[in-house]
């Protein structure tokens, strides 16, 4: 059925009266929030290698195939993309991540400018009746990119003010729909090619950071609210309709350490709550900068708001959910990979050649593999990251993956008319990936 907005509430045809799924469901009025959407793509090597099989772009056989800053900064400039490398942002991710081959730098591109105001004024355009916009205070885009692996990563940070769930629902699936508008100047930029909605994986992570609700500790306010939360979780504008039971059932899968912070997961989405507001976040705050000082420990206190931080950054959130994005996506490369090798007809395979072309692979893709899904080793971090790659189902990815090996294995052995041993290397390399990923 098709919904409409009526004075800020949700009504489907003419049966439901105005106001009827407000007594079902309690609105509450967003002071402070922020949404980032987190992109991810490869660079491919600038030059044609024969039989992809078993080699993946992002993986480069050399030191020289790594991705220069100079490389990066060229193609920006070439397409009037504005970048800052020292911005706070780019600083901050560049920290908390430690890694020497990561780039990241804050971008500006007039087309995710365009792209902003084309999402209000289709807002507008649904609550027309209403005289009201979206309070967008600021957007931020940065770019980082895993220079050894050739793994670009778009962070767009909307930050919002005195905004509800409907505003925030409506951009994600704006976003959904459109992205490819808001990053395709950039892909086109770094890749050299037309962007292709299936070569780009996206995630996104919500951040809760103060309601106007006497009640602002995020477990409590789960509990008061959790059909809307559901609905931001899950992107569903229908949340008024949703059964309490179903909401507080998605709900469940959810990581929190302090009073004043919580995160619920649920497929590639994520939902965060930092309520600086609290006076618990305040003492919190003062007592880690004592303790850090009294030890003698580096600190770098950021300015706390939306217009500095993106979304999740501060306490682990955005990055434990860009490792579990770039994993997922690694994994769905690689079933790509072996999944257009079971199409090629089998009288066109030329065995020797891909048995050697697989055998000077295979440990790399390995390595970059655990490379990549290496933890931090900071226990709490360690269990959010469990949290967020159940909720991603990356268990039943790896097995996907691992029944199509077993379908390449059977292509080859019918093809030579013997089992290569190479195969029960592969399946223990497999097993080994099992360990790190789901211990």
């Amino acid at each position: 059925m098709r919904e409409q907005f009526i004075n800020g509430k949700i009504s489907i045809g003419k049966r439901v009266k105005r106001g009827a799924y407000m007594q079902k469901s309690k609105s509450l009025p967003i002071t402070e929030a922020r949404l980032c959407f987190i992109n991810i793509f490869t660079i491919p090597i600038p030059f044609y290698r024969e039989g992809s099989l078993f080699h993946l772009d992002f993986l480069p056989s050399s030191p020289s195939e790594h991705i220069s800053e100079a490389i990066i900064r060229s193609s920006l400039d070439r397409n009037g993309i504005y970048y800052e490398r020292d911005h706070l942002i780019a600083q901050e991710i560049t920290r908390k991540t430690d890694d020497p081959n990561r780039y990241s730098c804050w971008i500006c591109d007039h087309s995710i400018e365009k792209w902003m105001e084309n999402a209000v004024y289709a807002y507008k355009s649904l609550i027309k009746k209403e005289n009201k916009e979206m309070k967008i205070e600021k957007t931020d885009t940065v770019l980082s990119v895993l220079k050894n692996q050739r793994i670009a990563i778009v962070f767009l940070n909307i930050s919002l003010e005195n905004t509800n769930a409907d505003e925030l629902i409506f951009i994600q699936q704006y976003y959904s729909a459109h992205r490819m508008n808001a990053v395709s100047n950039i892909y086109r930029a770094l890749t050299g090619n037309e962007p292709i909605k299936d070569k780009i994986y996206y995630s996104v992570i919500c951040e809760i950071l103060d309601v106007d609700d006497e009640q602002k500790v995020p477990a409590k306010l789960v509990t008061k609210y959790p059909q809307l939360f559901y609905g931001i979780l899950t992107s569903d504008e229908g949340w008024r309709n949703v059964p309490e039971s179903c909401a507080e059932n998605r709900l469940r899968n959810c990581w929190s350490t302090r009073e004043y912070l919580r995160v619920h997961a649920l497929g590639k989405r994520v939902l965060s709550f930092k309520m600086h507001h609290l006076d618990c976040f305040a003492k919190a705050q003062e007592y880690e900068l004592n303790f850090k000082t009294a030890i003698g420990a580096e600190r770098h206190p950021m300015k706390e708001g939306p217009s500095v931080t993106l979304a999740g950054l501060d306490h682990g959130p955005l990055l434990v959910l860009e490792l579990a994005s770039k994993t997922y996506y690694l994994l769905r490369e690689v079933h790509k990979q072996f999944t257009n090798f079971l199409l090629i007809d089998p009288a066109l395979i030329k065995l020797p050649r891909m048995l050697w072309l697989y055998w000077g692979n295979h440990n790399r893709i390995y390595s970059n593999i655990e490379r990549l899904i290496s933890q931090d080793g900071i226990a709490e971090l360690d269990s959010l990251n469990s949290t967020i790659r159940t909720s991603m189902h990356l268990p039943e990815e790896y097995e996907r993956l691992k029944a199509k090996l077993n379908q390449v294995e059977k292509t080859f052995s019918s093809k030579s008319g013997m089992v290569f041993s190479f195969f029960a290397i592969v399946l223990s390399l497999f097993s080994l990936m099992k360990i790190f990923i789901f211990k």
